[in-house]
């Protein structure tokens, strides 16, 4: 077990920023760091943030939202089928639901 999980990394007020703020740095996992971020990874990362961003953002514009999320996770369910190689269809996943 690690003694602790990381710690806490003091920011001083740039040009950027105008105040004070720490950044949790997690402690890596058996002393080694399991994924490399390269530029290409953090773009990646940072376009996905955004994105979500963006999609908590117009969620709050519709009536019932977990209608709509309980249609993405069927289709979430459905991509995920044809990943493992499963032969499903969209109408078969929708029938599982109902049962």
């Amino acid at each position: 077990m690690f003694s602790k999980s990381g710690r806490y990394e003091l920011h001083i007020p740039d040009h950027y920023s105008q105040s004070n703020y720490y950044t949790f740095l997690p402690t890596l996992l058996c002393g080694k760091n399991f994924v490399n971020i390269d530029d290409e990874l953090a773009l990646l990362l940072s376009k996905a943030h955004r994105l979500l961003g963006i999609l908590e953002g117009m969620s709050g514009f519709i009536e019932n939202i977990d209608v709509i999320e309980s249609m993405l996770i069927k289709k979430e369910a459905l991509l995920s089928c044809k990943i493992d190689g499963i032969d499903v269809s969209l109408d078969d996943i929708l029938d599982l639901s109902r049962a």
